[in-house]
């Protein structure tokens, strides 16, 4: 059974040695055409990760990926020897996003000098791929890895330095639809890239001098008419600063909207608090 280890961050993998290999450098390295290489072409200045043309990109096409683009590929991972051990993406897209190690920094410099639609062959010496530590039991320590690759297309993506990022929460916000929406028997809510709004019916006569909202980084409080109407622990954090409640009149109903303003931005909560009392979120 092959296993899919190539394309996700791994923190088995030692820290590498910081790369002085220029992106101009790398795509002028491997400006050849026709549907093969004459030979591999060196894309790092230590000539650690080569790349062989297999088929060119149809003409008209779009550019290299840029810095931090979300890229989507096909590929194989095999030892040196011609071994696969993962074909896990053979045919089904891989996605990801550049320069986050998300993948090995050998396919990240790879995938990052193709054209839509080429596909090539990266070899990678230890030190662009797993180096000394290897990858559990499926990559030994020291491995030449070779890469089989097809780039399908790219994006712009987010800003890279997001940790949390879900990719899912930015395909989601850039197609403008909510990353995630429910209800209980006392609100409902709907989850944006950078906000989860809450929006409680309000009685006959209640209006904003019976509303009491506290917001702390991790907890929120909604009081309605002095009767608690939500508290708890939130799935995310939020900046309390900016967080904020109106009456909301839309749609024939007066409501209460609370809006909670998330601290990191693409962050996926798939709800309200933790956990609380029956029919919350």
């Amino acid at each position: 059974m092959l296993v899919s280890v190539c394309c996700i961050a791994l923190v088995l993998r030692q820290p590498l040695a910081p790369r002085t290999q220029s992106r101009a450098s790398a795509v002028a390295a491997v400006a050849v055409t026709g549907d093969s290489a004459a030979a591999p072409q060196s894309l790092a200045d230590d000539e650690g990760v080569t790349k062989l043309l297999r088929k060119s990109a149809p003409p008209g096409g779009k550019p290299e990926p840029p810095y931090g683009a979300l890229v989507q590929i096909v590929y194989t991972c095999a030892f040196e020897n011609g071994t696969v051990f993962d074909d896990a993406y053979r045919e089904k897209p891989y996605e990801f996003q550049l320069n986050t190690g998300r993948a090995v920094d050998g396919l990240e410099l790879g995938v990052g000098s193709m054209l839509v639609g080429e596909e090539a062959t990266f070899k990678c010496e230890p030190e662009w791929a797993f180096g000394s530590a290897g990858a559990g039991d499926t990559v030994p320590a020291d491995a030449v890895i070779v890469y089989e690759v097809q780039l399908l297309g790219w994006e712009e993506g987010p800003p890279i330095e997001n940790d949390n990022l879900d990719l899912r929460a930015y395909r989601a916000d850039m197609e403008g639809k909510p990353i995630s929406e429910g209800k209980t028997e006392s609100f409902r809510w709907r989850e944006s890239a950078s906000e989860l709004a809450i929006q409680f019916a309000l009685g006959d006569g209640q209006g904003a001098r019976d509303v009491r909202c506290s917001f702390r980084p991790w907890l929120l409080s909604v009081q309605v008419a002095g009767q608690e109407a939500v508290e708890g622990e939130l799935r995310g954090k939020v900046s309390p600063e900016e967080c904020y409640w109106v009456i909301d009149d839309e749609g024939g109903e007066r409501e209460l909207k609370v809006v909670l303003t998330k601290s990191k931005v693409y962050e996926r909560w798939d709800g309200v608090f933790r956990r609380g009392p029956a029919g919350k979120a």
